[in-house]
Formats: structure tokens, sequence, C-alpha cells
């Protein structure tokens, strides 16, 4: 690093530009704010397997910055990484090299995923997630690499209204379709409902806002088109039903 001298000091003492101080203490805090701090993955290994996190959500939302994903080989941590606002993510897991006692995991054993981001209450846990394969078949080591969607949902208190959280259900079918998929609601606990529908890539493509005319049954019938009316793409995607505080959400796959 270059300094500069103060001549005016008597001691003659080094003295840095104030915009090298400022660079370095930006740089520190871009280190810091992409640091792994909660899982502690194995080191490098040079035998790298690639995980691609399509997107991730918690109760209904695509989960905060910071969010921490890794991968697990049973009880062993071989990789990790951090969400910073946008998907996908790349995870690198590394293999074991027995040769040199390098840990890892072992080709062909089962993956197991977690997240570290902030729940229902605020805090920061440590959660197991529902994972969706797009590609691979949840063995370390299958294809070149494997791309997921991750999701999971806590169990939420409710206030009891004379409303039970448990008669909110939604019903899809037929799934996979081709042509039109049906939501039937049923019990739906608000006034109104909002159905959004997502790409794996947490981009939405369609939104639904309605009002429920009775406590019983209503069923909406998507075609497979975008907001603005053109029809999508095959493939896997993701739908959220909200009424009131309550939600539902799944997957639906399309098929042309």
């Amino acid at each position: 690093m270059v300094c500069c001298t103060d001549r005016s000091s008597s001691n003659r003492h080094s003295t840095c530009p104030k915009w090298i101080l400022i660079f370095i203490l930006l740089l520190m805090l871009f280190c810091f704010s992409n640091a792994q701090i909660h899982f502690q993955p194995v080191q490098k290994t040079g035998k790298p397997y690639a995980i691609i996190i399509r997107n991730a959500i918690i109760n209904g939302s695509t989960v905060v910055r910071g969010t921490e994903f890794a991968v697990f080989d049973d009880t062993l941590c071989v990789g990790a990484s951090v969400y910073q606002d946008s998907f996908p993510v790349v995870l690198t897991a590394w293999e074991g090299d027995a040769a040199y006692g390098l840990k890892g995991f072992t080709l062909g054993d089962s993956i197991v995923f977690k997240m570290y981001t902030q729940g229902i209450s605020g805090e920061w846990q440590e959660f197991n997630p529902d994972v969706l394969y797009e590609l691979g078949d949840g063995r370390f080591g299958t294809g070149a690499y494997a791309a997921v969607s991750l999701e999971f949902k806590e169990n939420q208190t409710y206030l009891d209204n004379g409303y039970h959280p448990e008669d909110f259900k939604v019903k899809v079918y037929p799934n996979p379709f081709n042509s039109r998929v049906n939501f039937d609601l049923k019990n739906l606990p608000g006034n109104r409902y909002v159905l959004t529908i997502y790409s794996l890539n947490s981009q939405e493509v369609f939104r639904l806002q309605g009002m429920k005319e009775n406590y019983g049954h209503y069923i909406y019938s998507w075609h497979g088109q975008n907001n603005e009316g053109k029809i999508l793409a095959s493939g896997i995607y993701l739908f959220i039903l909200r009424s009131g505080n309550y939600f539902q959400s799944g997957k639906i796959v399309f098929q042309k």
C-alpha cells in the first residue's frame, strides 16, 4: 500500500490518504456481509460438485438477504453459500479425499439441505427445507451438477376467532396439467384472496386478486398464461394463495 508523508509534522510520520482508509473500510464491510457465519463447511478439496439453488421460500416469501444455505453428508457440512438479493445461488459441495486426509462428501450419499434465515418470530433459526429437484436425484455426484428449489413453512399460531386454519384448503388438479389447472379453494379465511404464481427463479408470472362470495368452495381455472395473457413455457411453477393472515403454497407442473 502506498502512503504519503505528512511534511507538516516535526516527526515526519507517515499517514495514508483518506480515500485509501475508506476503501479498506468498505472492503472489510463487503467481506463481512458475504461471510459464512453460521455454517462451517469443510475446506476445499479440489473435487467440487455444484448445486444451483433456483429459489428459496419460507412461509410464502423469498428468504431475506444474508440467508445461509448448506448441504450435509450425514452430519458433515460439505458446502455452504450466502443469499445476496438474487437467485440463482451457486453452492459448491466438496468431495472427500481419503488419500490426503481431506473430509468431504462420499459419492452417492444423500444430500441434506439446511438453511439459516429469519423465521416468523423475526429470529434467525436453522431450518430443514423441502427440496424440489430440477436436476439431480438427491445424491452427491449425480450428473454434472444439481439444480433445486427450497421451501419451508413454519407452524403458525393463530388467534381463536372462530376460524381454524386447518379449514383452509387448496386442492389443485390435474397436476401435471397441459391446458388448464383448477384451484379448488375451500373455506377462505378472509374476504379477499390473492393467487400468485412464480417461476423457479422467483419471478412473479401471474397474479389474481378476487373476493369470495361465500364461505364454501370456489374454483378458479388457470390456463398457463402470464399477466399479459401470453401462454408460458412448459415447466415447474410455484403458487401461493393468500387470504387474510393465512396462506397455502405448492408446486404445479405445466406440460404443453
